[in-house]
């Protein structure tokens, strides 16, 4: 009977010395924590968390208010929304100088460390998530915990902020110019690279390109790039002055954490037609082929030579020369014209004949001025265009 009163104090002592060492779980009053802070960075350090980003960086700073020191308290993210992956659920406690803080005294600062994707089925907007955080009081051994909720931000993907900073054509287009290019100087304002992409230009009225869509070249934030749209022709009836233009852009846009998507906008710019300049024309000589032209001839012809003293290369020359009113050409118009095909080169003559005159009876033995008007096609350094020129033409008539 002894040993067996014996046996049953050794095992009382045995379980009251177990149960002194288990830790005691508990929601001391004496311990409390304050939220302070919630940072949520990408993997590049942004303060923008995207859908689809990865690495993405959580840091919770707390502040203990309570009264008691407490030691290896950790904390476990709970209540984590559909869509947040962590990486590491659970976090230890670390102090403002980035060290692991195994005790922690009243009004001590700490932060506690997380790295989580997102998927990209994650929609802009803000989330909650719990903070379980666990801790041990020194001077009990009692282990106890505390729950805090904090929410974070899933941003909107950066809208594209492309502007146009210079825009011309070149060569520079006068009405009639039948081939030149658009250039587009863009500029990257957003606060994303675009990869990739195409960009559909919409041409005003009296602007004609074989196509109005271009590839987008790499755009990192904070550059230029130069897009250009080729065999633009303009129309000869365009006045010259400013026109507007629209861009559609369709882009492969990458945030700053390396996220991938698409993105669009529209862009006006302006782009100027100048007026077609004049050209320098010289008369070497002018008059009737033959020495006389008398009354009641069929077939006068009056011959005008030129100099072309410009820079500019005449491409044709349709020339209208207005007849006096006892004067017709053959049909009996009172206009008769002469067309020049051949290209005239600067410094160069060229010969414009009017043939096939009809002088009446009724015309006086006198000098008739007449109007001659050269409509010509010319180039200037690459540029068509269209200008026309007046003279006022003696036309002398005797015996």
């Amino acid at each position: 009977m002894r040993d067996i009163i014996r046996i049953i104090f050794i095992f009382i002592y045995i379980l009251m010395m177990m149960t002194s060492l288990m830790p005691i779980t508990i929601l001391s009053q004496n311990i409390s924590f304050e939220l302070k802070d919630v940072s949520f960075t990408n993997s590049a350090g942004y303060t923008e968390v995207y859908p689809g980003s990865n690495n993405a960086r959580l840091r919770i700073y707390v502040l203990y208010t309570g009264s008691d020191k407490i030691s290896s308290v950790s904390a476990c993210l709970i209540n984590v929304p559909s869509g947040f992956q962590p990486l590491n659920r659970c976090s230890g406690s670390n102090n403002m100088n980035n060290t692991f803080q195994q005790i922690v005294s009243p009004g001590d600062m700490l932060y506690f460390s997380y790295v989580l994707d997102i998927s990209k089925n994650v929609a802009p907007g803000p989330y909650s998530m719990g903070l379980n955080i666990t801790y041990t009081v020194t001077s009990t051994n009692a282990v106890g915990s505390y729950m805090l909720y904090f929410a974070v931000m899933i941003s909107q993907y950066p809208s594209l902020n492309l502007s146009i900073k210079d825009a011309y054509l070149s060569p520079i287009s006068y009405p009639g110019t039948t081939s030149s290019t658009l250039y587009i100087i863009v500029e990257n304002d957003g606060n994303s690279d675009i990869s990739s992409g195409e960009a559909k230009i919409f041409l005003p009225q009296g602007f004609v390109a074989a196509d109005n869509i271009i590839s987008l070249p790499s755009i990192p934030r904070g550059s230029r790039a130069t897009l250009m749209l080729q065999n633009i022709g303009v129309e000869p009836w365009i006045s010259p002055g400013i026109y507007q233009y629209y861009i559609n852009i369709d882009a492969l846009a990458t945030t700053s954490d390396g996220v991938s998507y698409e993105a669009t906008q529209i862009l006006t710019g302006y782009v100027q037609v100048n007026p077609s300049p004049s050209i320098n024309l010289e008369i070497i000589s002018m008059g009737w082929s033959s020495p006389l032209a008398p009354i009641d001839t069929l077939n006068a012809e009056y011959r005008i030579i030129l100099r072309n003293k410009d820079l500019s290369t005449i491409n044709n020359v349709v020339a209208i020369l207005s007849l006096p009113e006892c004067m017709s050409s053959l049909n009996n118009s009172r206009t008769v014209i002469y067309t020049l095909t051949n290209p005239v080169s600067p410094g160069s003559l060229f010969e414009i004949d009017f043939s096939n005159i009809k002088i009446f009876s009724q015309c006086l033995l006198n000098t008739y001025f007449s109007n001659l008007t050269l409509n010509i096609y010319a180039n200037l350094k690459g540029s068509e265009f269209y200008t026309t020129v007046s003279y006022m033409i003696p036309m002398v008539i005797t015996n």
